[in-house]
């Protein structure tokens, strides 16, 4: 039995939820058509036009890639822009786009514990909980035969829903979640239950079902090393051909706090767990300046250079998950994108 996109979409979810996105992410399905079948799933850090032509060569129908293209609603779409030329060429290829980002971020044994343990850090847990605010996920079952109206309150939600995960028959019944922002949790279940009187809905904090998630990790190394001896493991760890050092390069480190791509914002999350040093990327100069002022070194290893690891981290989930379900389909590896920062 073919997978459609769909069944691919709730492969990725398994492995990173989506209530564990922030509020201000846009993470899910990008483009595409939920019922088109799949044969080949490839992963890229970024769906550039390079690793989405790169995508169409391989024969890959469903791309996995942990950026979002969308992080505003467009206004227009022009198909001579970047983004316009990725949009176009996915859909011209059938190619559908989805993005696995803060979620795979925070989830456990997701892309900052990947990180810790790629480095070598041991007693690893949780640096911040992040900012999903007041958020919520709904937990919802319907009788079947209502499933067209309850679709219908659910896609016209517009930006009171940030996503939702469509609906699954069982047994007579349809179920299905969805993340809603801020105080609007009432009025969508209003709604349903104006449709369905006794429809079954729980709505919960958006994460507060898993456990060991949140933003950044935390972690100690196995002996105390100069930061200068930490920064040169972390290039060599991660095969980079540099990093940025803020600190005295003979000061002592074995606590180290973390975070993947961009997290400057997690510095006082690694002050106030007493961390030696923060591990990240995308650093400012205010923010350096913060951190010598308050006594904090920190290692800026860029932020494609702490998420290359993403595509191993997704192709290893999604065989194992593919593995227990006992389906069989391509996991394909797109390795075009490069840093697309140089030194001289």
């Amino acid at each position: 039995m073919s997978l459609s996109v769909g069944d691919c979409m709730a492969l990725v979810a398994s492995v990173a939820p989506l209530d564990l996105a922030e509020s201000w992410d846009a993470s899910g399905l990008q483009v595409g058509d939920r019922r088109q079948p799949v044969r080949r799933i490839g992963v890229a850090l970024d769906a550039t036009f390079g690793t989405v032509s790169e995508a169409v060569e391989k024969d890959v129908d469903f791309l996995v890639v942990h950026h979002p293209l969308f992080f505003r609603p467009l206004k227009n779409l022009v198909l001579d822009t970047p983004l316009g030329r990725v949009i176009d060429t996915a859909i011209r290829n059938g190619l559908s786009i989805y993005a696995a980002h803060t979620n795979l971020d925070s989830v456990a044994g997701g892309l900052n514990d990947a990180l810790a343990s790629h480095i070598g850090l041991g007693d690893i847990h949780v640096l911040g909980q992040g900012i999903r605010g007041s958020d919520c996920v709904l937990h919802l079952k319907v009788p079947v035969f209502l499933q067209p109206r309850v679709h219908e309150v659910l896609a016209g939600g517009g930006r009171d829903i940030s996503w939702w995960d469509g609906m699954k028959d069982e047994g007579g019944s349809c179920i299905a979640r969805c993340r809603i922002r801020g105080n609007k949790v009432s009025g969508v279940q209003a709604k349903i239950r104006s449709l369905c009187p006794d429809a079954q809905m729980d709505a919960v904090p958006a994460g507060e079902r898993e456990t060991g998630a949140g933003l950044g990790r935390m972690g100690f190394l196995s002996a105390s090393m100069t930061l200068s001896a930490f920064s040169e493991k972390v290039k060599k760890d991660l095969g980079l051909e540099y990093v940025r050092m803020v600190g005295n390069p003979e000061t002592p480190v074995r606590c180290v706090a973390l975070c993947t791509g961009s997290g400057g914002g997690m510095m006082h999350d690694a002050l106030a767990r007493g961390a030696d040093v923060l591990l990240t990327g995308d650093l400012k100069y205010h923010e350096a300046m913060d951190a010598l002022d308050h006594g904090l070194c920190l290692v800026d290893a860029g932020h494609f250079g702490t998420e290359r690891i993403m595509v191993d981290l997704m192709l290893e989930r999604l065989r194992s998950v593919l593995g227990e379900k006992g389906e069989k389909i391509s996991l394909v590896p797109l390795a075009s994108q490069k840093d697309p920062f140089s030194v001289l």
